[in-house]
């Protein structure tokens, strides 16, 4: 919703909530890049893929109702 109250005379900027989904965006790329340059931590990554994923999806069911 804050993207929609930005012309109300709020008394934050709108635009952090941008900035933050910038951050958490490159943080998750960030992460993707690191686990591919090791290759020790890449089978338990791929243990725990379907566990973040089905979370992520179900979080997102959850929020969306």
């Amino acid at each position: 919703m804050l993207h929609f109250r930005g012309g109300y005379g709020q008394p934050y900027p709108v635009v952090i909530v941008d900035a933050v989904a910038a951050s958490l965006w490159l943080w998750g790329l960030s992460g993707i890049y690191l686990w591919i340059r090791r290759e020790e931590r890449r089978t338990l990554g791929w243990v725990l893929l379907p566990g973040g994923i089905g979370l992520f999806t179900a979080l997102v069911v959850r929020l969306c109702m």
